[in-house]
Order: C-alpha cells, then sequence, then structure tokens
C-alpha cells in the first residue's frame, strides 16, 4: 500500500515538473466584443496552447492557434505551423496585449475588415473560450 502511494506521488510530481513556467497565463481572456484568448497547458504537455479570436465588421474575424513561449521575460505567440506568423504579446497586470504591428503573413487568418493589431484581452474567470467561426473551440 506504501509502495503504490509513493507510486503515486512520484508519477504527480513528474507531471507537475513539466508544467510551463508561463503556466500563471494559463486562462481565459475576454477582450471587447465577441473577442477572446485562451491559454492553455495540457497535462504533460511542455507547451502552451493558445487561441484566438477578434471580430471585425459582422462575422468578419481572425482565428488562430498556436503556441505562446516566454523567454527572457518576453512572451510570444507563434501561429501553428507557419513559422512566418509570431509576434510579441505584451503582458500588463492580467491583460495580454496584441502589438499595433503584427506580420502581414498573420493577415492570411483574418477576413476582410477584421485585425489582431492593438487587440487587449483581459483575464476573467468563466469567460467564454474563443471558438472558430463553427462553433469549434479554439483551445
Amino acid at each position: 500500500m506504501r509502495i503504490e502511494i509513493a507510486i503515486v506521488a512520484l508519477i504527480a510530481a513528474s507531471a507537475c515538473d513539466r508544467i510551463p513556467d508561463n503556466s500563471q497565463l494559463k486562462g481565459v481572456y475576454a477582450g471587447q466584443g465577441r473577442d477572446a484568448l485562451c491559454l492553455v497547458a495540457p497535462m504533460g504537455s511542455e507547451k502552451l496552447g493558445a487561441g484566438i479570436v477578434t471580430y471585425g465588421s459582422g462575422d468578419n474575424n481572425c482565428t488562430l492557434t498556436g503556441e505562446v513561449r516566454t523567454a527572457e521575460g518576453a512572451i510570444a505567440f507563434y501561429a501553428d505551423h507557419d513559422d512566418a506568423c509570431h509576434f510579441a504579446l505584451n503582458q500588463e497586470s492580467e491583460a495580454l496585449v496584441l502589438p499595433q504591428q503584427i506580420p502581414a503573413s498573420c493577415s492570411y487568418y483574418c477576413g476582410p475588415g477584421a485585425s489582431l493589431a492593438g487587440k487587449r484581452f483581459e483575464k476573467r474567470e468563466g469567460a467564454s473560450r474563443p471558438a472558430d467561426f463553427a462553433g469549434d473551440p479554439l483551445c
């Protein structure tokens, strides 16, 4: 019985060791209107998954999934399967703010009139997770 408890404790400790240093960023962030951002660290993963949706006029939107990486105090978003689409995230207390200048390669993920530039997201308990146009969750 004691051996089983020790094994369970050891497994739990090693799973916690794999949670990234940026795990304090985990959560759902609400933007203006229907804009939303989420950051999740799946159990056993060293990556912090991310999903972003921002809206322009009507249902035109920008929808991205990827991961967030931290290094030397900087936070950056990297789009899935697109090395050219990445940008810094500025942390302001409990908020994440996208830069005013987003790489042109990221415009592929945006419909007409929708933009990522300068969007602000506040961390909120109970906020709705971002979803794509079909309603599928981004993270």
